[in-house]
């Protein structure tokens, strides 16, 4: 028996689905639109060590759960694991799962090349669901190698796809009510819990909205299916330590460890957050032509109105609020609490995504164009990424020799003096010394297993000594001699020809290698 939920004031009325504009619904469109997808992919295949900051340290964290029991690598000596700690799960263990097929680098970078080719399809499952244009979810591809992405934010920039598959869930849900359309929404609503926790938040936002305009029975159905996830963060808000600062940070803007902006930083902070990943104008000029198309395109649509017979779309319009309070958010919010950052560079990209859902309708002949637009704009994209791509791996080529002359499952530092690239902005190389671990074993530092996000930890009865905080930024502050006592080899790129206390080993390009001193 179907399960449907009408409220006692519908009763009067069926409930139906939006209808789907699915423009041009051939083949040939769908093979365009997974080409353009995959073609995201691209400079992912040109680099052996991809140049995305935080990337090395997911990558070492995929290593040490997938081979936590291989003898070789040596983790059983040094960690131990608690996925209580942490809602970073979904990723972590989706990567795990992969490895056993592909192993664990190539199930790494396989999974990212996955989200990126998710986040379109995740938006046009958005416009479907509302019987908006589907051609719009071609202006994602342009915005898909944005700062989060170029920073390694794995667990962030997999949980936006999730996201608008969660609210077109939510959507779909709204219209036609059933176990498979609930049950749908509840899994997504959970797994994107376990991935970050800011889409998540959004996520619930949109559900609650929503939900609203029936009946109270009516609403508390409507909000059942993210029961599991609610428990979920209850447990995680009050049993582990991430959980436990978040409630700080909640609890008003009077921390002292809450670090805030003025609105002209923010501002001046803008492109940072959006395209500007590339040394030169090029990403970041592309950014202002994206938004010049949206808006040329919404001009269009307003002047061309009437003739549309564009209707209001109620279910649209309950969430909408989302968006303004987006923009909001990344000036009000903090750019950093305690060990937590970014905070509200988070949100940029999310405006600038959910914004594509609210491109009015057009004509058919500017909506191809459009199209052609966004298609332009990603071609241009793509070619600079896998240029820059390509360029950074000549960067880091000389790791790869160095790592080689390490036996495995030892104990490593990094010291990255020289931790930026001519070809990608950020610091690539902040973390270079995690592809020792992700391939060899071991354990290094600095590591993210020193976060309470991470579902990892250092056994207390054989770790390195503790650091402080931006250790990793800061390796003129680290005295070789004693900081580094613990470890047998260091790996730096840059600074000085000499360390104290350490025995040069090895040099290719920037890379050394040092070991201790007997």
């Amino acid at each position: 028996m179907k399960w449907i939920f009408i409220c006692p004031a519908d009763r009067s009325r069926k409930v139906t689905p939006a209808p789907v504009q699915r423009q041009p619904a051939t083949l040939a469109w769908e093979a365009l639109f997974l080409l353009a997808s995959l073609a995201l992919t691209l400079p992912l295949w040109v680099t052996r060590y991809l140049p995305l900051q935080d990337y090395p340290q997911h990558v070492a964290a995929v290593r040490i759960i997938h081979d936590f029991d291989t003898a070789r690598f040596a983790f059983h000596d040094y960690f131990e694991l608690d996925w209580t700690r942490t809602q970073y799960i979904s990723v972590y263990f989706a990567a795990h799962l992969l490895s056993y097929l592909f192993g664990v680098l190539l199930a790494c970078k396989l999974l990212l090349a996955a989200i990126l080719v998710a986040l379109p399809y995740s938006l046009r499952s958005v416009l479907r669901a509302h019987g908006r244009p589907e051609t719009y979810a071609l202006l994602a591809l342009p915005l898909s190698y944005n700062a989060h992405f170029i920073l390694g934010f794995l667990n962030f920039i997999a949980a936006i796809p999730l996201f608008f598959w969660g609210v077109s869930a939510a959507v779909r849900y709204r219209q036609a009510p059933s176990r498979a359309s609930a049950l749908k929404l509840s899994v997504l609503a959970f797994v994107l819990f376990y991935t970050h926790v800011v889409p998540f938040a959004l996520l619930v936002a949109a559900v609650v909205s929503l939900s609203l305009g029936r009946s109270l029975g009516s609403m508390v159905r409507a909000l059942l299916p993210l029961l599991p996830a609610c428990g979920a963060l209850f447990f995680w808000l009050f049993k582990s330590p991430a959980g436990q600062v978040l409630r700080g940070a909640a609890s008003g803007p009077g921390q002292r460890s809450a670090q805030f902006l003025s609105i002209r930083e923010n501002w001046r902070e803008l492109p940072m957050w959006l395209l500007d990943v590339l040394p030169g104008t090029h990403l970041k000029t592309l950014a202002l032509i994206w938004v010049g198309v949206v808006l040329l395109a919404c001009a269009f649509a307003f002047a061309f109105r009437s003739r549309s017979g564009v209707t209001r779309d109620p279910d649209l319009a309950r969430w909408s609020w989302l968006l303004p309070a987006i923009g909001v958010a990344y000036f009000v919010l903090p750019a950093a609490y305690d060990w937590i950052w970014p905070i509200n560079a988070r949100f940029p990209i999310l405006a600038l995504l959910l914004a594509i859902v609210f491109v009015p309708r057009l004509p058919r002949l500017p909506r191809v164009g459009l199209a052609l637009s966004a298609l332009a704009m990603e071609g241009v994209a793509v070619f600079l990424m896998t240029r820059a791509f390509a360029s950074a791996d000549k960067e880091l080529e000389g790791l790869h020799s160095i790592i080689e002359k390490i036996p495995e499952g030892e104990r490593v530092a990094g010291l990255m003096y020289d931790r930026g690239s001519a070809s990608v902005k950020f610091s690539p190389a902040l973390h270079a010394v995690a592809w020792y671990q992700a391939e060899k074993g071991g354990a290094v530092m600095f590591s993210f297993v020193e976060f309470p996000q991470s579902p990892v930890r250092f056994l207390e009865s054989n770790r390195p000594p503790r650091v402080q905080p931006r250790w990793e930024y800061m390796p003129e502050r680290v005295d070789p001699a004693s900081d580094l006592a613990w470890y047998r080899y260091v790996i730096s790129r840059g600074g000085p020809p000499e360390l104290k206390g350490l025995s040069w080993v090895a040099e290719d390009g920037s890379w050394r290698l040092w070991s201790k001193t007997p």
